[in-house]
């Protein structure tokens, strides 16, 4: 994500990811600049959630059943 605004936008994932501790794909999904379509560009995104320990889930019910 070479893009000053993809960064930009990351920090603003990672903060509500930290708040709540986890984020759903959907939000995730939402929050995503449109330009981002790679898959590479996708996988350093999960790369980056996961070594600030966001844990991503497909619904809001599967965080509390686990």
């Amino acid at each position: 994500m070479p893009k000053a605004n993809h960064k930009h936008d990351l920090k603003k994932i990672i903060l509500l990811g930290k708040q709540k501790g986890f984020l759903t794909y959907d939000e995730l999904n939402d929050m995503l600049p449109v330009d981002i379509s790679s898959a590479d560009e996708i996988d350093k995104i999960f790369e980056v959630l996961g070594s600030e320990d966001i844990r991503i889930f497909n619904t809001l019910d599967q965080n509390e059943t686990e």
